[in-house]
């Protein structure tokens, strides 16, 4: 009987003598695919990382140069702001000359005046000219301010009267 139930025994197959290895095969195998796939996919992040990148210089690139070109554009105006500026000064300059011509050509006139009044005064025997009230012409003959009369009214007419107040 010996014989017998060996001759029926069958041989384990081939997967079954070996599924240890194959198991153990299956699993290192499946690490390495796993380890390419993520330096693939690990390379292919950082190429478009790259690329990004490089699009973002092009246009910080591109920015600096409409930057500069404005910068220059900014500074060409200045200058002739400047030189505008330096034209105002001078022509202010010319009248405040001529303002201190004129102030010294009215304050002659005002002295003359009154040296003449003066004389005019002690001519006709009159008595002192102080004691009469002194007469300011402001613009035009229909407006006629009494020196130290103090009142602002009377100044408000006499501009109002030459349009010089609204």
């Amino acid at each position: 009987m010996d014989e017998v139930e060996l001759e029926t025994v069958e041989k384990p197959s081939l997967l079954r003598r070996f599924r240890l290895h194959l198991l153990v095969a299956g699993i290192a195998i499946g690490m390495i695919v796993s380890i390419l796939i993520g330096v693939g996919l690990g390379a292919a992040k950082r190429n478009l990382v790259g690329e990004q990148y490089a699009v973002q210089l092009e246009q910080v690139a591109e920015l600096a140069r409409k930057a500069q070109s404005e910068r220059k554009l900014l500074e060409a105006k200045l200058e002739g702001f400047k030189h505008i500026v330096e034209s105002k000064e001078k022509q202010i300059d010319e009248l405040r000359r001529r303002l201190v011509c004129f102030e010294e050509t009215a304050a002659q006139a005002l002295a003359a005046e009154e040296a003449e009044k003066g004389k005019s005064a002690k001519k006709l025997g009159k008595v002192e000219a102080a004691s009469y009230p002194r007469y300011l012409r402001f613009g035009n003959a229909s407006c006629t301010l009494i020196a130290g009369d103090g009142k602002a009214s009377s100044w408000k007419e006499c501009l109002e009267q030459q349009g010089l107040k609204k």
